[in-house]
């Protein structure tokens, strides 16, 4: 009699830690690298009161079940008492949505919503973004709430590729207009501040939408070119240009470089030529030593300026 209640007690230690097991790998909770030889042992010493609180049957899918229960109640359930390694593991069981949902149920997936994209207003009718944004504002689909009218689209990048495109039947929504421009220190803006300013200057008399400036990130290359406005428009000096935009979009920070001619731009009038249409001598002076210093940069870098 002793004999057969020892091997009974020892079969019964011995279907418990395989199905505990079992349990705890089938739903991710517990990763079999974590079923060591010593926590194996550990789980097979797990203590059970009673044969009511043993599984009958393991199911590979117990989801059929119509309320989540609690960690405790799981527990207590499945005839596990709390065990630290289950412990660790036992919230992400508990809180899965998976818990509750029926075997034949379609899969359930992360929501994949996000913040809309909306460019930020600096002065009135005139926005700023990066390249996402200006494709969202762009597109027919853009759904945003009290999305700001817009209509013409300065893209001041690298290449015209980069540029919105426009959806067909769609075309005379918007009026693009590319400008290139790297974003390096060495990059001539100068020569490109008047045709910019002229772009936000009309687009603001049409009086039927605003005007947006993007480049890649929305932070150097855009950031610099509504400072120029800005500069020109409200006679400011750099710093205060700056200041005010970054009111509206906090990491707007264009390169030294841009700094640099910004202020000389402003040393010059707004204007890098003469009244007769000919470059300045200042500007000429400042160009011929850019590109001295072009032509001192790495092969890689060189070839963008061509």
């Amino acid at each position: 009699m002793i004999v057969e209640r020892l091997v009974m007690q020892c079969n019964r230690r011995e279907r418990l830690s395989v199905e505990g097991r079992f349990f705890a790998s089938s739903h991710g909770f517990l990763p079999d690298a974590l079923f060591s030889s010593r926590s194996h042992v550990k789980l097979r010493r797990l203590q059970h009161k009673g044969p009511s609180r043993c599984w009958p049957s393991v199911s590979p899918c117990p989801h059929s079940a119509t309320e989540l229960p609690t960690n405790r109640q799981l527990h207590h359930r499945q005839g596990l008492s709390t065990h630290p390694l289950l412990e660790d593991f036992g919230d992400t069981l508990c809180n899965s949505k998976m818990a509750s949902v029926p075997p034949n149920s379609p899969a359930v997936h992360p929501s994949t919503t996000t913040a809309p994209l909306i460019p930020d207003q600096t002065v009135p009718n005139v926005f700023i973004s990066d390249i996402l944004t200006a494709r969202a504002v762009t597109s027919p689909n853009w759904a945003a709430p009290n999305r700001p009218k817009i209509r013409y689209v300065l893209s001041v990048v690298d290449s015209p590729e980069k540029q919105p495109k426009l959806t067909p039947g769609h075309e005379s929504d918007f009026v693009l207009h590319f400008v290139r421009m790297l974003d390096h220190a060495n990059m001539d803006i100068l020569e490109l501040l008047s045709e910019t300013n002229k772009f936000i200057k009309d687009g603001l008399a049409n009086n039927d939408g605003g005007v947006l400036v993007h480049c890649h990130k929305g932070i150097s290359r855009s950031a610099a070119v509504i400072i120029a406005f800005v500069m020109q428009d409200m006679n400011l000096d750099y710093d205060t240009a700056l200041r005010y935009i970054r009111t509206f979009r906090s990491k707007v920070n264009p390169n030294p470089g841009f700094k640099a001619q910004l202020e000389l731009w402003r040393q010059w009038g707004y204007s890098i030529y003469e009244a007769n249409g000919e470059p300045k001598e200042e500007y000429q002076i400042w160009k011929a030593n850019n590109e001295e210093q072009i032509r001192g940069l790495p092969e890689r870098t060189k070839k963008y300026f061509v």
